[in-house]
């Protein structure tokens, strides 16, 4: 894989300038917009307000909300409003973002022939698709919703014979487990049609992978024409265990996992129990796996608290 560490992205800035005189007192950096009107209210933008040393800006007017902003150095901090209506603070580090620490992951797979990033053609993901092709990875874009048809085309274009799918809003996959779970599926790939670790669920949320023959997911590309099965990519298979033969891994040992470990991203408290995790065990080029997560919860519960509240929405699809 070659080496970015020198790329980097051309963002939107512009200059900040103080009510009282018309000094430049720093600057505004457009880091996203919603460029596909996927969000029908506020906001529509995500940008980045910095001050120059010795600088303040405010009060300044946002719609109805009054602002100050002061100098800082090294970390940003976001502030979100969650569904309850409560704010959070989640302080970035400006390190790896999830993709790229997921697939950091998954290219330890001894298995895994090629990995392929299957992006959306919206321009809000040309980001991800500039990002992965500087990478060194495969990309590919497709629909939006009908995932269904995204990775049918992405099997045909890189001539697979099977398909694995890993989502990415996984961020602690591991590289063990999905080897295991290929390594079943090819060691009895005349006795399945599709094998996973999710149906039914035993890992921790977060930890699942989908693989299957090709010509099964043309089968479900070709017969399925529920919009919430074609979004979903393979419940049409998984459902019907009357047709396809259905294989299945389960967590070793008698433990059940799924609805007491979420290590998924939906909510804010997902994000700061991510963030949280790798800052104390991530270290480059170390990968560490299901296990060693266990073992760092267990000895610290108060880090299992932070989203624990929130495994009642763990589910599969």
């Amino acid at each position: 894989m070659e080496d970015n560490s020198s790329w980097s992205y051309n963002l939107e800035q512009h200059e900040t300038k103080s009510v009282i005189d018309g000094h430049v007192n720093g600057s505004l950096t457009v880091i996203w917009r919603d460029w596909d009107e996927i969000i029908k209210e506020q906001p529509k933008m995500v940008y980045v307000s910095s001050v120059k040393p010795g600088e303040t800006k405010g009060p300044h007017t946002h719609t109805k909300r009054n602002s100050y902003f002061t100098c800082i150095h090294g970390k940003v901090v976001f502030i979100i409003k969650d569904n309850s209506g409560k704010y959070i603070e989640i302080e970035s580090s400006g390190d790896k973002p999830v993709l790229e620490l997921m697939l950091e992951r998954l290219s330890k797979s001894k298995l895994i022939d090629e990995i392929v990033v299957a992006t959306t053609t919206l321009k809000n993901d040309d980001v991800i698709y500039d990002w992965a092709k500087n990478a060194g990875y495969s990309v590919f874009r497709g629909s939006e919703l009908d995932c269904l048809d995204r990775h049918y085309q992405v099997g045909k274009k890189f001539h697979a014979n099977y398909v694995a799918k890993i989502t990415p809003d996984c961020p602690f996959i591991d590289p063990f487990v999905v080897d295991n779970v290929i390594k079943f599926f090819l060691d009895n790939s005349n006795k399945y049609d599709y094998v996973s670790n999710a149906h039914p669920p035993s890992y921790p949320d977060g930890l699942d992978i989908e693989i299957m023959h090709l010509s099964i997911l043309e089968a479900a590309w070709k017969k399925s024409i529920d919009p919430i099965e074609r979004e979903h990519t393979t419940t049409y298979i998984w459902k019907k265990p009357d047709i396809f033969k259905i294989g299945n891994i389960m967590m070793p040992g008698t433990n059940n996992l799924f609805m007491k470990e979420r290590w998924t991203l939906d909510y804010p408290e997902d994000f700061q129990f991510v963030k949280t995790v790798y800052e104390n065990l991530y270290q480059n080029g170390k990968i560490f796996l299901m296990s060693d997560i266990l073992k760092f919860l267990d000895k610290n519960p108060e880090i299992r608290k932070i989203n624990s509240h929130l495994c009642a929405h763990n589910s599969v699809h």
